[in-house]
C-alpha cells in the first residue's frame, strides 16, 4: 500500500476527500458546487496529495452521486474533473 503524507494508505486518502466533497455538497445546490471544489481541489493538491489520486476520487465520487440518488451534482464534479484536465476557463484550470 502507498503511503501518504496524511493518511497511511490511499484509501483513507480516497475516503477524507469523499467525506470533504459530501460536505460542500451538502452546503451547496446542484451547480453551485464548481467553485467551492474547485477551493477543494486546489487546497488537496496544495497539501501534496498526489494529483491522480485526487481525481480518481473525484471520479469516483461522480458514480457515488449517481447511486445515492444525488445525480444533480454529476455534472458539477465532472465541471472540476475537466478544469483538472486542461479543458475551461484558463483562468480556472487546476
Amino acid at each position: 500500500m502507498a503511503k501518504l503524507k496524511h493518511h497511511e494508505t490511499i484509501e483513507e486518502a480516497v475516503r477524507y476527500m469523499e467525506n470533504q466533497f459530501d460536505r460542500l455538497a451538502s452546503e451547496h445546490e446542484p451547480g453551485e458546487l464548481v467553485l467551492p471544489l474547485r477551493e477543494e481541489i486546489v487546497r488537496l493538491l496544495k497539501e501534496e496529495y498526489p494529483r491522480e489520486v485526487v481525481l480518481g476520487s473525484l471520479d469516483d465520487y461522480r458514480h457515488v452521486l449517481r447511486d445515492t440518488g444525488r445525480e444533480e451534482y454529476e455534472d458539477d464534479v465532472q465541471d472540476v474533473m475537466d478544469l483538472m484536465t486542461g479543458f475551461g476557463p484558463p483562468r480556472l484550470r487546476i
